[in-house]
């Protein structure tokens, strides 16, 4: 049991050095690299202050069996959305402009991730995951000639469902797709002239599993 748990935290902060050996599936056997391509979807406060879906992010991860159904890794990733309101005339509580408004809102997560797989012997692996760490973000907005900004670290997790899918029985190769909810502890009063409690966002995501 000792050493068992030495080996996933080696495993957890190298973020996938160490591989279990397996029979079986070759996917299960070692390390795995996954880079994918993934959409985001605001949902809640966030929803409310940018309520546009984003097509342009991306996730690498890099995890290692420690046991027949457990791998443990880490992953680093990027997601930003952006709104353009066109030029009206906006009311606030201190008055009213008449201006072009734009929106961001990008964030980086580095979380340490853990996935479970419930058919290891098989050769499709459908599994379920949390990744726990942090998240750089920044919400800005820009009013006319006015920038209110907010740039902060914040800690976050992200529940995960998906299934790979290898090209064949032998192949090192195969497709990752999966769906993961983003939630963010943070918590800012009347800022960007909306209160905050949250920041959180749906993923939906496609990528290629390398397995060594």
């Amino acid at each position: 049991m000792k050493k068992t748990a030495i080996i996933a935290l080696i495993a957890l902060f190298s973020a996938g050095s160490l591989s279990y050996a397996q029979d079986g599936n070759l996917f299960l056997q070692k390390s795995q690299l996954t880079f994918s391509y993934q959409m985001g979807f605001p949902s809640g406060d966030l929803k409310e202050f940018l309520p546009e879906n984003d097509y342009l992010g991306w996730d690498f991860e890099l995890k290692s069996m420690v046991t027949h159904n457990l791998a443990l890794g880490g992953h680093i990733g990027y997601q930003g959305f952006y709104k353009k309101y066109p030029r009206d005339t906006y009311e606030f509580p201190q008055g009213a402009i008449t201006t072009t408004i734009f929106k961001y809102y990008y964030t980086i997560p580095m979380q340490a991730a853990a996935t479970w797989f419930f058919m290891p012997e098989g050769m499709v692996q459908p599994y379920a995951g949390i990744n726990v760490g942090v998240n750089y973000n920044e919400r800005r907005g820009e009013i006319g000639i006015y920038v209110v900004e907010d740039q902060s670290w914040n800690f976050s997790f992200a529940p995960e469902a998906g299934v790979i899918v290898p090209f064949g029985k032998y192949s090192e190769w195969g497709v990752n797709v999966r769906g993961k909810y983003n939630y963010n502890v943070y918590s800012r009063d009347n800022e960007m002239f909306q209160e905050f409690n949250q920041l959180a966002f749906w993923n939906v995501m496609i990528g290629l599993t390398y397995t060594w």
